[in-house]
């Protein structure tokens, strides 16, 4: 998919999206919403914030199977 300004993508029911290499690059900002869920499955996944990052929610958890590391300046 290729678009010079602006694309969009509605599935009534779901999208899928199945493939080895997945890329997202936004010059401005990306925006995703998710009505009821929203899922990311992956060997390894990977998020940076040159400034910052927000998370916003009423409950959050997560599971590690292996060391919990915490970096800070």
């Amino acid at each position: 998919l290729r678009s010079a300004e602006r694309l969009s993508v509605y599935g009534g029911a779901a999208v899928s999206l199945s493939t080895q290499d997945v890329e997202v690059a936004a010059g401005g900002s990306a925006d995703v919403f998710a009505g009821e869920s929203a899922s990311l499955v992956s060997g390894r996944v990977s998020v940076s914030a040159a400034e910052s990052l927000s998370v916003h929610t009423r409950e959050f958890g997560f599971v590690a199977s292996g060391a919990i590391v915490r970096y800070s300046d």
